[in-house]
């Protein structure tokens, strides 16, 4: 087990005891381990490049933790702070479309030719990070209407063009 698999791990780990944290202890406790789990986030896909141990292991924990913990933790925000389900489900929409198409295209190219022939967007990586903000903005109670919007409209249009980036490459003769 390398490190950068090591740190996917840990943040799948800190999914349960962040939840826990929110709806036992402090906002503050709960904030806290998510952001371990966030910085967790960049360097175990940093290490993993700078010291060439990208592996396929590597890759489906990496995209299994990110998936779970934005899902894992926007149900438990909606509950703790009685947030209109519709706007949850809009917002995972996208993670629901990037993990069934990533085991498709996984099914057929491999999960690291997958990964390699559709690669995050920068508005991709934009719409994560409105997501991350918002989960704060949620607890503060700043913003937070107005950051779900956006949150539900990136996460809609990224999750169109995942989909249909997809289904492009999955149709393609010679991927």
């Amino acid at each position: 087990m390398n490190i950068p698999n090591s740190l996917s791990i840990l943040r799948i780990l800190l999914i349960p005891l962040a939840i826990f944290a929110l709806f036992n202890f402090s906002t503050g406790a709960f904030l806290i381990i998510f952001f371990i789990a966030g910085v967790s986030d960049f360097f175990d896909g940093w290490l993993a490049r700078k010291l060439k141990q990208v592996t396929d292991l590597g890759a489906m924990l990496d995209v299994a933790a990110d998936r779970l913990l934005i899902l894992s933790v926007f149900i438990a925000l909606a509950i703790k702070f009685d947030l209109e389900p519709i706007l949850i489900g809009l917002i995972l929409f996208r993670d629901v479309i990037v993990v069934f198409g990533r085991i498709m295209l996984s099914k057929k190219y491999g999960f690291l030719k997958a990964i390699k022939l559709v690669k995050p967007t920068f508005l991709g990586k934009l719409t994560t990070t409105i997501q991350l903000i918002t989960v704060g903005a949620i607890v503060f109670n700043i913003f937070h209407v107005f950051l779900i919007q956006i949150s539900i409209c990136l996460s809609v249009i990224t999750g169109l063009h995942y989909l249909y980036s997809g289904l492009s490459t999955m149709f393609r003769p010679n991927a």
